[in-house]
């Protein structure tokens, strides 16, 4: 126990750091029975506060569910869990007792690999803590970004203005020994105006998101928003975007969208078990140019998706899925990484204690190269894609449908045309094959998201890169 006393105290409604640890402990041990092959015990949780202002309110949110507790084992090649919200210990033992009550009907079943046990007592150091900030100032600067995007032009009829800021605490404890926590601070600022002119509405919508301290909501500044609010207005001029296959520039926020959504999604080992992702034919095979880098880390420096480990204690990793242009991993649990001879990348990951365990995404996005956008643009006809706005992944088929909120027609390396709404499709490895040209590293941006999988279980991503010039088929969002 002696490494436990080293952590912060934190009261957990009625519960310490150091008595959810010693319940877990005991949950683990006991669970150990009955043939069981490993076990943990993960507890989860979550506190903060949402603000949004319009026009004509302002609300004040606070996240649900807050807490609650997940027990596992794992015997003869499946899974059993259960979980509870209850900070009580005998519903927790309960439940650890009856867990590995089960016969396991799987007729090939898969050994679970074990791995040696970790140590971890980790609370992400910031400049200031969020929690430590008055309501009222947060409140404050909601207001002031609505001010400076609503008094920047006559045509903005309205803004919407956010704020959230959320502490997750994690303590999971393994069969293998290791004893974790961490604590992952978030800070995330969204700006949404909305234009009018001559009858016609349009939007534009920008945000920036962290984990780290309040420090980091300085980045939502004056000139990120007065650009959102000039994008609305350039919106107000946009014409229909024509369709048939163009070569095509993505902006880092399209970059994002289609390295997450077109890619990312059938790199999931869980799809490769069952035989549903289209990159299966890929591994070890040359997809694209050799400075062609597609990473998933999950240590990146206030990565939106960055943590320490995952929901099965397997620390996070940076991974190269695609170097050289070569396809080279997939992303992996520990069942799916027991299953196919790999090791575990620390990609497991859940929305809350009631919901199942994915293989899921980090921080996804492709390397920088050694362009400049100036140079990508030269002499270039095509259509200039910009702020990626939806996805659909299909880990299957490997086809693509993405939408950006907008774009540009250019010719001969000037703008001709501002586009709305933008949708880009086509089959991914042959967009992938077609990148020719992948700008430099001051151009990188990693964007705040939602990933949902399963039944609608969301998480925390980040997605983006640099520009990058390929060739896909486009036409009206």
């Amino acid at each position: 126990m002696a490494w436990f006393k080293s952590f912060k105290i934190y009261f957990i409604n009625s519960m310490t750091s150091q008595q959810v640890l010693d319940i877990l402990e005991k949950a683990v041990q006991s669970m150990q029975v009955n043939g069981v092959e490993y076990v943990d015990a993960l507890y989860q949780s979550t506190d903060g506060v949402q603000i949004v202002k319009r026009k004509t309110r302002e609300d004040v949110l606070t996240p649900p569910s807050p807490y609650g507790f997940v027990l596992r084992v794992f015997k003869g090649g499946e899974w059993r869990e259960a979980s509870t919200y209850k900070l009580d210990e005998a519903r927790i033992m309960e439940l650890a007792r009856k867990l590995p009550n089960f016969t396991p009907t799987t007729k090939k079943p898969v050994k679970m690999k074990i791995y040696d046990p970790w140590q971890l007592n980790q609370e992400l150091d910031v400049k200031i803590n969020p929690a430590e900030v008055p309501l009222e100032e947060k409140m404050e600067l909601v207001r002031q970004n609505y001010d400076v995007a609503k008094n920047m032009d006559e045509r903005v009829i309205d803004v919407q203005s956010g704020y959230q800021d959320r502490r997750f605490e994690k303590i999971i404890v393994t069969s293998e020994g290791s004893k974790l926590k961490q604590v992952i601070p978030i800070v995330h600022l969204g700006i949404w105006p909305y234009v009018r002119e001559a009858g016609r509405m349009e939007d534009s919508y920008n945000s920036v998101g962290y984990t780290g301290g309040y420090e980091l909501a300085k980045r939502m500044n004056e000139e990120k928003i007065r650009q959102t609010v000039q994008d609305a207005i350039e919106n107000l001029r946009s014409t229909q975007c024509p369709s048939g296959t163009y070569r095509v520039i993505m902006d880092p926020g399209m970059t994002g969208l289609f390295t997450h959504e077109s890619f990312g999604h059938g790199t999931e080992a869980d799809q490769v078990a069952r035989g549903r992702s289209y990159l299966i034919p890929f591994i070890g095979k040359q997809m694209g140019k050799e400075f062609v880098h597609l990473v998933d880390n999950g240590t990146l420096s206030n990565g939106w998706g960055s943590f320490f480990f995952d929901d099965e204690g397997v620390k996070t990793q940076q991974t190269y899925i695609i170097e050289n242009g070569i396809l080279r991993r997939f992303l992996h649990d520990r069942f799916t990484s027991s299953l196919l001879d790999k090791t575990p990348t620390g990609n497991a990951r859940r929305e809350s204690p009631a919901k199942k365990e994915y293989i899921r995404m980090t921080n996804t996005y492709i390397e920088p190269g050694n362009w400049t956008f100036e140079e990508m643009l030269d002499s270039f006809n095509g259509i200039f894609v910009k702020s990626g706005s939806f996805g659909m992944e299909d880990p299957a088929g490997g086809e693509m449908q993405l939408t950006a909120a907008k774009g540009y027609l250019i010719k001969n390396g000037k703008m001709v045309k501002v586009l709305s709404k933008v949708a880009m499709s086509g089959y991914v490895p042959a967009v992938i094959e077609a990148i020719d040209a992948i700008s430099k590293r001051e151009d990188v941006s990693i964007r705040a998201g939602m990933c949902g999988k399963g039944n609608e279980d969301y998480v925390l991503v980040g997605s983006g890169g640099p520009f990058i010039r390929t060739e896909a088929v486009v036409g009206p969002g």
